[in-house]
């Protein structure tokens, strides 16, 4: 039972982080911002999308699970063409990921061209 509710407590704060990262990371490489200041802009910037990036975000987790899987299919081939489809694979998703969310990141900074921006709630009482 121990175990279970141990598992539990890591579980939520791993998935938040997992969550998060992928945009910290793009405000340290393209922003050019601390480590402090990047949590902080991901953690802005993913304000209302946190379930659009969590999807994005375990898909390219599958997507590297799937490599896994084609590695323990590759157990037929010799060691160094096992070694490069490996890297390959792996290197194609990283590079991948890394756009993906570099635009998805860009994407939140701009306005939304149809999306009326947010005015002090004084007029709506």
């Amino acid at each position: 039972m121990a175990a279970l509710v141990g598992f539990g407590l890591l579980l939520f704060p791993g998935v938040v982080v997992l969550v998060h990262l992928p945009l910290a990371l793009v405000a340290v490489a393209a922003d050019d911002a601390s480590l402090g200041r990047a949590v902080s802009l991901a953690w802005t910037r993913a304000d209302g999308h946190r379930f659009r990036l969590g999807a994005l975000v375990l898909g390219f987790v599958a997507l590297t699970g799937g490599v896994g899987v084609v590695g323990a299919a590759t157990t037929l081939v010799p060691v160094p063409v096992e070694f490069a489809l490996g890297v390959l694979l792996t290197g194609a998703i990283l590079v991948a990921g890394a756009a993906v969310c570099t635009e998805f990141a860009r994407g939140l900074d701009a306005p939304a061209p149809n999306r009326p921006t947010r005015r002090s709630d004084s007029r709506a009482l």
